[in-house]
């Protein structure tokens, strides 16, 4: 005996529509060389500091080889400043520049020095 859906599953129109669907999201090429594309987030403070006295996570990501690195920072002040050092010694390790910096819109990582940087 069939059940009262086992009609509705192979119901021609049905089927058809469901093979016509699309996924509505469409994938974007992914960077392929390194530092083309850097990702920066800063979080925190964290209600509970480290042993130094760290409140802040700086974590940096480069987006074609997913290497990343993670900094333990005191203020959030520090943020631009680390975030130069680290790009600057990725650039120096490669021997590429950075294309592009992509953050959360964070004031520290939008500031004056790193603009002018």
């Amino acid at each position: 005996m069939k059940s009262s859906t086992q009609g509705i599953r192979d119901c021609e129109h049905c089927l058809l529509e469901k093979s016509l669907r699309h996924s509505p999201l469409k994938s974007n090429p992914r960077s392929v060389d390194p530092l083309d594309i850097i990702v920066a987030d800063l979080m925190g403070p964290f209600d509970i500091a480290t042993i130094n006295g760290g409140q802040y996570a700086l974590n940096i990501r480069d987006v074609a080889s997913t290497y990343g690195e993670c900094h333990i920072l005191c203020n959030k002040s520090d943020a631009c400043t680390r975030l130069q050092e680290v790009i600057w010694r990725w650039q120096r390790a490669t021997g590429r520049l950075v294309k592009v910096l992509r953050t959360d819109n964070v004031g520290e990582c939008n500031s004056q020095a790193l603009l002018k940087w």
